[in-house]
Order: C-alpha cells, then sequence, then structure tokens
C-alpha cells in the first residue's frame, strides 16, 4: 500500500466490492490512456466493466473522468469523497454520483453497493473486518520511523515484515543461535545461526526484537543453550506489530477465506477460538495415555495459574463474546484427541499459505494470528449459533472418561465446566446399570467412579463424544 489515504482506501474498497460479490481491479487501465480508474468494478463473467471509481480525485483527473463518463462502455461512475470542480460543474445524473468514503458511520455507497450487488451479506461490510479505512493521509510516526529505519539500510521491507509477523504470531521461530560450553571455567561462547536473516539482525540491534535465552525443559530441542529472537516489550515494537499483523491478515484475506470456507462454520469457529491459534501436530494417542500433556491443542482452562495465558483466554472470550464457562467447554472439545487428524490439516492449510507460522525445527508447532482471524471473519456472529446442549454433553462424558487418569482433579474440572453434578451422576449411573463402573461415589473417594470394565466404559464414553462433537462441529471421521 501507499502512502496516500487513496492510495490505502482502494484495498479497502476493492475487498468491499468482493464482499457483495462484485469482480473489483485497483487501477485499471482504461482505453489505452495513461490515467487509470481507481477501482473498476466488472459485471458477470469479469469482462464488461460496469462502474468507475474514483477515490478523492484531484483537479488534473477531470478530464479523464470525463471521457471515463462519456465511455458507452462504464454505466455509472462514483466519486468517493471530495470531487474536482470540474467535475462538480458536471450534470450529476443517474450514472455520476459523489458519496463520502464509506465507514460504519457513512453507509451511503455501502448502500449503492447492495443494491446492485449479486451476493446479499446478512452484516454489513465495516462489522465484518478489522481494517478500517485509514483516518490520515500519513502512515503513523511508529511505521514511519520502522520503514526509514530499513530502507535507509537498504535491506527489504517485506522481509523486514515478515519478521516481525513471525515473532508477533510464534515466540519460537526465528533461531538466533546457541550458547556453546567451553569449559569448566569459561563462559559459554555464543555461535549465531548462520542463516539469520540481516533485516532479523537489524531489528534486534535496533530494539524492535530482543534474545530469549531457552534451555531444553524437555522440549524437545537437540540440547540446552538454544536462543531465539521474540518482540520487545515496548509500546512502540507492539503498536508496530500489530499493524504489521493487521496488514497481513487483510492482504491474505483471500486465502484465508478459501481455507476457512472448506469447512462448517462452527468448526472454524471452535478450531480457532478454542485453540487460540496454536496447534501442536501428535500422532494418535491411546485413550489411557489421552489428555497428556500437549495433544494437539494445548488443554487449559480460564482459571489456569499461567497468567498470561488467561489474557489470551479472555482476550479471545472478549473478542468473540462468550463466556468463561463456553470457552473452557470450546477448549475441551478442541483437545479431543480424535480430532488431531482435522486440526492438523486445517492448521497445515495456514501454514502452506503463509498465513500459519512454523515452530522452531525442535518443536514442530503452528501457530496463526486467532484473534485477527475471529474478527476479520465475524465468529462473534456465530457464537449464539453453538449447540450448547451437545457441548454440554461432550464435556460430561470427557470429564468421566478422565475421571481415573492419575493427576486429573474431577470435581474441580466439573466446576471448570459448569456442569451440572446431576447430570453427571445420572449419565455414570446409566453407566453403572450396564456394568461397567459404580454409581458416582462420595466427595472424599480416592477416585469418583470405580471403573471395572475398561473397554466398554471408554468405547461407550468415545461413542457419546463423537456424537455431540459431530452435531456440535457438523463434521464427521
Amino acid at each position: 500500500m501507499g502512502n496516500t489515504l487513496s492510495e490505502q482506501v482502494k484495498d479497502v474498497i476493492a475487498d468491499m466490492l468482493e464482499y457483495y460479490g462484485f469482480t473489483a481491479k485497483v487501477d485499471q487501465k482504461f482505453q489505452g490512456m495513461q490515467d487509470v480508474i481507481d477501482v473498476a468494478v466488472f459485471g458477470e463473467g469479469g469482462n464488461e466493466l460496469s462502474i468507475a471509481i474514483f477515490i478523492m480525485p484531484e483537479n488534473e483527473r477531470s478530464k479523464f473522468i470525463g471521457k471515463v463518463s462519456r465511455s458507452r462502455e462504464v454505466r455509472n461512475i462514483v466519486i468517493l469523497g471530495p470531487a474536482p470542480s470540474d467535475v462538480l460543474r458536471m450534470k450529476l445524473h443517474g450514472d455520476i454520483s459523489r458519496m463520502d468514503i464509506p465507514d460504519e458511520n457513512h453507509t451511503e455507497f455501502e448502500r449503492y453497493l447492495k443494491s446492485l450487488a449479486p451476493k446479499k451479506p446478512d452484516f454489513p461490510y465495516f462489522s465484518t473486518v478489522s481494517r478500517k479505512i485509514p483516518e490520515g493521509q500519513e502512515k503513523a510516526a511508529h511505521m514511519q520511523k520502522f520503514e526509514a529505519l530499513v530502507s535507509d539500510q537498504g535491506l527489504d521491507l517485506r522481509s523486514a515484515q515478515n519478521v516481525i509477523y513471525r515473532t508477533a504470531i510464534s515466540g519460537l521461530n526465528i533461531h538466533y543461535g546457541k550458547y556453546l560450553h567451553a569449559g569448566d571455567d569459561g563462559p559459554p561462547i555464543f555461535e549465531r545461526n548462520r542463516d539469520l536473516p540481516k533485516e532479523a539482525i537489524l531489528l534486534k540491534a535496533a530494539g524492535y526484537l530482543k534474545e530469549e535465552k531457552l534451555p531444553d525443559r524437555g522440549l524437545g530441542l537437540e540440547s540446552e543453550g538454544n536462543s531465539f529472537l521474540v518482540l520487545s516489550d515496548d509500546d512502540e515494537t507492539s503498536k508496530v506489530a500489530q499493524e504489521i499483523v493487521d496488514d497481513y491478515v487483510f492482504r491474505n484475506r483471500h486465502s484465508i477465506r478459501k481455507i476457512m470456507g472448506q469447512y462448517p462454520d462452527m468448526f472454524n469457529f471452535a478450531a480457532i477460538v478454542g485453540s487460540l491459534g496454536y496447534y501442536a501436530p501428535k500422532t494418535m494417542l491411546s485413550i489411557e495415555r489421552h489428555r497428556r500433556s500437549w495433544t494437539g491443542i494445548i488443554r487449559a482452562t480460564v482459571q489456569s495459574e499461567n497468567s498470561y495465558l488467561i489474557e489470551v483466554i479472555r482476550t479471545m472470550i472478549n473478542t468473540v463474546g462468550i463466556s468463561e464457562q463456553t470457552w473452557n467447554r470450546i477448549n475441551s472439545l478442541i483437545s479431543f484427541p480424535e480430532l488431531n487428524s482435522l486440526l492438523e490439516k486445517y492448521f497445515e492449510s495456514f501454514e502452506k499459505s503463509g498465513i500459519g507460522v512454523p515452530g522452531y525445527r525442535g518443536l514442530r508447532r503452528i501457530y496463526i494470528p486467532a484473534k485477527r482471524i475471529a474478527t476479520y471473519m465475524r465468529l462473534a456472529d456465530l457464537s449464539e449459533s453453538i449447540d450448547q446442549n451437545s457441548l454440554e454433553e461432550f464435556c460430561i462424558f470427557d470429564s468421566i472418561l478422565r475421571s481415573n487418569n492419575t493427576g486429573f482433579d474431577f470435581f474441580t474440572n466439573v466446576s471448570d465446566l459448569g456442569l451440572h453434578e446431576g447430570k453427571i451422576a445420572s449419565r455414570i449411573s446409566e453407566m453403572a446399570a450396564r456394568g461397567f463402573c459404580s454409581k458416582l461415589l462420595p466427595h472424599g473417594a480416592d477416585l469418583p467412579i470405580a471403573i471395572y470394565n475398561q473397554g466398554k466404559f471408554s468405547n461407550y464414553c468415545l461413542t457419546k463424544m463423537r456424537e455431540s462433537a459431530s452435531a456440535i462441529l457438523d463434521v464427521e471421521w
């Protein structure tokens, strides 16, 4: 995108047109002339020019606009924002209109589009996107400073933006180097990653990135002493990162829509909201081992002791407008190991498109900007469509299935999920009548239930969980 307001608006207007089902092109040449139509709208088939849109055209463009208006090829001309004085003196009839640049409060242009649109979405465009029409003609000072730093050093701006994007989405993505032991007495020797791009080295020196040392800690790294580049904590870096991520999601909107269009709405909702944008591919775990640490999606509740995780969860909760209890339940659902293959394919689609960010090679992870995608794709509108009864039923049997797992606090889990103990006792009694287990034991017992036939007990719970998951997500496996 360029620096002027008109240049920045073009992509937003083109995206709005596509939202309503039009085919739109930015900076479209017209009849071999040197000047171009800012945004051209084409009819069915994408070949015949239908509407010519000009964004705050300068006075010297009046002659070109006049020629376009007299062409039989163009049916309508729309000028957004201030119009040249010569154009204003033209007779504004049905095929030439001037309207305000659209936003949430200026809706004339969107109503005009909707009246002609081949596609009739249920929601206004600006309620579906986080990207707004820029308010000023110049980029914010923090972005000007960032871009000037990179260009003055003769480096690639897009590569520098990609470094910020990767570190903003994934904390362990850019391997900075490794500390090698020099001996018993000497300090460790740092060996920087030879494949590190110059842009990352520059941003580290300029303070946008900082080094984070990470020992093995059982995370699967090759050895202790690995070091990574992560975002600095200052406000300026946060602003730069937020704008770069927002712009990246906007520029890749077509890929996001294509990926999500291949899945049912509620699967998209649960996968993005429940995962918080994080997936760790795993092979299928046996039922005896499932729920042990990493099983595809991190298992968590809002009551977690990890303050950072709680902050991320609550940000997502506020983004899509659900309760803490509902998020806890959705996370339980999306943590179901039997969904791993579906989720891995889903997240890999984002990774292949460049939107998803892979973790360091010793930590096979995939990250996506979940909050931005949830906002952009208006997932909040699906929150009222959640099959709460099936979700509750899934969590009931999920809790029952895990009741005898080592370290699993059954009654705390029931409380975190807001499950009714009477319903749980009823489901357990049904299983007890089949001879699979005992009835629910009193609080204070070593285990909440005694399991008599592990195979039949597990199969019964899993069958109920599969049925509920299929009903919620509209998928089968």
